[in-house]
Order: C-alpha cells, then sequence, then structure tokens
C-alpha cells in the first residue's frame, strides 16, 4: 500500500474526522485526500519512474 492508497481509504473509513492539527487550522482525511491528489499532479516527479537503488 503507497501514501495514495492509505489517504483514499483513510479517507473513505474517515471523511469528516480531523487528520492533521496545523496551529489552529486542521485538515480532514477528505482535505488531506484532496490535497495530497492535487499536490501529485502538479510536481515534476510525479511521473518519474519508481527508484530502483541503481545510480
Amino acid at each position: 500500500m503507497n501514501l495514495n492508497d492509505f489517504l483514499i481509504r483513510a479517507a473513505a473509513d474517515h471523511g469528516h474526522r480531523r487528520a492533521v492539527e496545523l496551529g489552529d487550522h486542521g485538515l480532514t482525511y477528505t482535505e488531506l485526500d484532496a490535497l495530497a491528489g492535487r499536490t501529485s499532479r502538479s510536481s515534476p516527479h510525479a511521473a518519474s519512474p519508481p527508484a530502483t537503488g541503481w545510480a
């Protein structure tokens, strides 16, 4: 299970429950899943092949 799979499952299971506290603000599991999805699509490394350990 990778991080994306974990966030999708957590959002489905816990939805509106608080997942992360950021000072006086927090993110629910659903918000965290949506944020992770946006950042993975906008990252220049999102389409990189998996690391193999070979240089």
